[in-house]
């Protein structure tokens, strides 16, 4: 289903990067500014994060996708506490958490803002909005692990959003999906972590449906989806691991109302790249006019690096 046109390289994590908190990052998302963000510094915005605490949410500018990085300066420009005003005297927060991790960039254009949805803690996905990429104001709570009914989810996180209209939705304008872990006392993992649907017609006010879009096999965990749109209809591309342990990248076919219609396939195993210490995750397609490139995550849980190649991606 992929074929590689190059070698893999490392990509951003092989710079010095002066936040480096944890010596672990997860979970890239690239923004293309052109046309979006008037004297944008370069072309792309890219978001990342370390998970483990403090986390945060960082930045970096790009014209290049195989060049340097010019990070932001005051990374985490989205730390794990965010002070309503920091220019009165006073307590109140928008929120003070463990971490705050997974960051995901897209363009609003009924708000003419970027947003960037991201976790902290697991159970709550946030968001913050930009005009500039740089400046950023919190949005609020978009949904939490209580968000769908009948689960008893403990951890809502990981979201990616994208413009689609379900056809039996005729509001819905964004579909957002994530990871739902369900608990279970006793499982090595605390649980099965399943990918969840919401839509919205705005990306803010989310309505969350009470139904898995992808449960992965028995012992493993499903995590970092992205909707992306091939020849034959809509997949999903995310990674299937075991918790401290192996895991690859796979992609799931599904139809317009976000529901899977046919076989989960392999899209890249961790045998096929010696150094990844057996797993490969956080799977990120991007097309920059000419190429299409494949960024993931390589490496042992919470102790990861980043990688890209050129890509073709076909159905079959």
């Amino acid at each position: 289903m992929i074929s590689l046109l190059e070698d893999p390289t490392p990509f951003l994590t092989d710079q010095t990067l002066a936040y480096d908190p944890t010596g672990e990052w997860m979970f890239p998302s690239l923004l293309d500014t052109t046309g979006i963000v008037p004297d944008a510094p370069a072309r792309w915005l890219l978001a990342y994060s370390p998970h483990d605490a403090p986390g945060g949410i960082c930045f970096a500018w790009g014209d290049d996708l195989d060049g340097e990085w010019k990070v932001f300066d005051n990374n985490p420009v989205i730390a794990k506490t965010w002070v309503r005003n920091p220019n009165k005297h006073h307590l109140s927060n928008f929120y003070e958490v463990s971490h705050v991790a997974s960051p995901h960039l897209i363009w609003l254009p009924e708000r003419q803002r970027i947003a960037c949805y991201f976790h902290g803690e697991n159970d709550t996905t946030r968001v913050a909005f930009s005009q500039d990429g740089v400046n950023w104001e919190y949005g609020g709570v978009m949904l939490t692990a209580n968000s769908f009914l009948g689960w008893r989810l403990d951890e809502c996180s990981y979201a990616r959003v994208f413009p689609h209209r379900l056809p039996d939705q005729p509001a819905c304008r964004y579909v957002l999906l994530a990871l739902g872990k369900q608990p279970e006392p006793g499982a090595d993992a605390g649980g099965t972590r399943h990918i969840f649907m919401a839509w919205s017609p705005d990306g803010i006010s989310w309505m969350p449906r009470s139904e898995a879009v992808i449960t992965p096999p028995v012992g493993w965990q499903a995590c970092s989806p992205q909707l992306i749109s091939l020849e034959d209809g809509l997949w999903i591309l995310h990674h299937f691991d075991i918790m401290n342990g192996p895991g690859n990248l796979y992609a799931t076919p599904v139809n317009d109302y976000m529901r899977k219609r046919g076989e989960t396939r392999l899209l890249m195993s961790a045998e096929d790249r010696p150094d990844a210490e057996h797993r490969l995750a956080d799977p990120f397609l991007v097309d920059d006019g000419t190429d299409t490139h494949l960024i993931w995550l390589e490496g042992a849980r919470l102790n990861g690096s980043f990688a890209r190649a050129r890509v073709k991606l076909t159905a079959n």
